[in-house]
């Protein structure tokens, strides 16, 4: 298989683990060429836990999604009994997409085709006519050993996470550093408003990541989001990289990605207010391996999906959340959710054209033989990703 010999080579992996000012970033080809994101997709996104779907995308028993990561068919069902459960959405008679749209209120799972139904647990219970008309039963046909193949997957936040190979170590285990790190923006007093938006760019997946964790470009790309504290990068283990800001002064609360404070601001989220000393205070965005993003803002935070479609599309799903039912749903609070979302929509569309411009030119630069070089101020974590995936599709051959 050609993607089996995709894996960067010895002078590649060498150039890129070393210092960041001294490091060549990863090859042109990591980002355009079909056969290293087979790779991808046979490695990174199968051996290790990958964010799928929100469980806001199945709150209630019989709510039922199909989700598509880095060409894994899966299918997300809540049970009666209120349990998540992920399934292959592949029909056992002959391969048909069993659900292609989410749905509420299922009792069901009826392939589209030929109509083979599954419970909610994914046994499967209904075979029509397979022996002929009015003959649901065949002899060799056992539908007890015919059910939908599960896929193993846990909850992290508001991220359903799945493992697909089903070998990765528990994901509370895989997640502890993130966890530490943001254990004190408390996320239990969060609530999210379901509330959110989607956007295609067309480019590949890691471009994307590359961009949320650094905000060199914040002068000249998203000029609105001035002036505003430095970031600091960060790196954390196997499981996260991000970058991380104080603001200067208190006055630069009216600065963030809402636009000016109107006077509907809803509480601030812990630890991100002035104390009565002036003590600054941060806010942070990090990505969790590989590809689920958290943004913590003054009186919200964001959690993000940018899941590859192919090596050159990738879809970002964001949803947001709030101190409080009544600041995630309470209409006193409507015009600043708006803003907030027309702040983050606006940042996703400033990226889009430098997304498809750096996507395109990763071609010309493998053809040319062009490295890349990472500033060692503002990309110590896009390094640090970087990294990360060359470890993922080949941990033989990481240091």
């Amino acid at each position: 298989m050609k993607w089996q010999e995709q894996r960067l080579t010895e002078s590649e992996t060498a150039k890129l683990n070393v210092p960041t000012a001294q490091c060549e970033g990863l090859p042109g080809r990591v980002y355009v060429d079909p056969e290293f994101y087979e790779l991808e997709r046979q490695t990174l996104f199968r051996n290790g836990w990958v964010a799928a779907a929100f469980e806001q995308d199945i709150p209630e028993p019989g709510d039922v999604f199909p989700a598509s990561v880095a060409g894994w068919e899966l299918l997300f069902v809540r049970t009666r009994d209120n349990a998540v459960r992920c399934f292959h959405n592949i029909c056992r008679h002959r391969g048909m997409k069993l659900v292609r749209e989410p749905a509420k209120d299922a009792r069901t799972l009826m392939c589209p085709w030929h109509c083979w139904t599954y419970s909610l647990d994914g046994a499967l219970v209904g075979t029509p006519n397979l022996g002929g008309p009015e003959v649901a039963e065949v002899e060799g046909i056992d539908k007890s050993t015919l059910g939908l193949v599960e896929v193993r997957c846990e909850q992290w936040w508001n991220f359903l996470f799945v493992n697909i190979d089903g070998n990765a170590p528990p994901l509370s285990e895989h997640m502890a550093p993130l966890d530490s790190r943001t254990a004190h923006f408390d996320r239990s007093e969060l609530a999210c408003s379901g509330e959110g938006f989607s956007f295609a760019y067309d480019g590949n997946w890691k471009v994307l990541i590359e961009g949320a964790i650094e905000d060199y470009h914040f002068p000249w790309v998203h000029p609105q989001l001035m002036p505003q504290g430095v970031f600091s990068p960060e790196i954390g283990e196997h499981c996260y990289a991000g970058i991380s800001s104080r603001p200067q002064k208190p006055g630069d609360r009216a600065k963030m990605v809402g636009g000016e404070d109107d006077g509907t601001a809803g509480p601030l989220l812990p630890k991100f207010s002035y104390t009565a000393d002036q003590t600054k205070v941060e806010m942070g965005v990090y990505i969790a391996m590989p590809s689920a993003v958290v943004a913590f803002n003054q009186d919200h935070a964001v959690t993000s999906l940018f899941t590859p479609v192919s090596h050159d599309r990738t879809v970002a799903r964001r949803l947001f959340h709030y101190i409080g039912a009544e600041a995630a749903r309470g209409p006193e609070y409507e015009k600043r959710r708006q803003r907030i979302m027309a702040g983050w929509r606006t940042v996703g569309e400033q990226d889009a054209d430098y997304v498809d411009e750096v996507h395109n030119l990763s071609k010309i630069r493998q053809d040319l033989g062009i490295g890349i070089r990472l500033s060692p101020f503002w990309e110590p974590a896009v390094h640090h990703f970087q990294k990360m995936v060359v470890e993922r599709t080949d941990p033989c051959g990481s240091p």
